[in-house]
C-alpha cells in the first residue's frame, strides 16, 4: 500500500479533533498535575518568533499536539519521531518531525512557517541535551488511528 502525504495529514486529523471541539479551545495540557510537558519551556503563552503563540501542548497517541495562535487565528501541529524513510514533516529537527492537521485540506503559508519555526526551536531545544520524549514516527501514528 502506497501511503500518500495527503492521506496520511487526513489520518492524523480523523478522531483526534471531533467537529465540535473546532469550536472550543484547546486543553492546556492532558498530563497530570505536577507532570512535565513533552519539551521544557514548549509551554502556553510562549511565542515563537515573536508571530505564534502557543496555546497548549499535549501528547495524543504518541505525538506532541502543539496548539497556535496567529493572531485571531489557531491551528494545530503535531511532533513525531523524524523518519527519514517516511514523509517527511513540513519542519523538522534533528530527530523529529513537525506535520500540520488540517484534514487533508491544503497547507497555509502562515501554517508552513510556523512548523518550520517550531522545527528551529526543537532543533535549538535538541541541541542542549535537554530529554526528547518518546514519540511515534508518522507512519506509526496513521497505523494507530485506522
Amino acid at each position: 500500500m502506497t501511503l500518500r502525504r495527503r492521506d496520511v495529514v487526513t489520518w492524523l486529523g480523523v478522531g483526534a479533533i471531533a467537529a465540535p471541539a473546532l469550536a472550543a479551545p484547546p486543553p492546556a495540557t492532558t498530563q497530570a498535575p505536577g507532570e512535565p510537558l513533552p519539551f521544557r519551556s514548549l509551554e502556553p503563552g510562549l511565542t515563537l518568533f515573536g508571530v505564534w503563540e502557543v496555546e497548549a501542548v499535549h501528547l495524543i497517541q504518541g505525538a506532541v499536539a502543539v496548539h497556535l495562535r496567529d493572531g485571531a487565528d489557531h491551528f494545530r501541529l503535531n511532533v513525531l519521531k523524524r523518519d527519514d524513510s517516511g514523509i517527511p514533516g513540513v519542519g523538522q529537527s534533528r530527530s523529529l518531525s513537525i506535520y500540520v492537521c488540517n484534514h487533508g485540506g491544503p497547507t497555509e503559508e502562515r501554517e508552513g512557517q510556523a512548523a518550520r519555526a517550531l522545527g528551529e526551536w526543537l532543533e535549538h531545544y535538541e541541541a542542549t541535551g535537554l530529554p526528547v520524549p518518546k514519540l511515534v514516527t508518522l507512519r506509526q501514528h496513521a497505523i494507530a488511528q485506522l
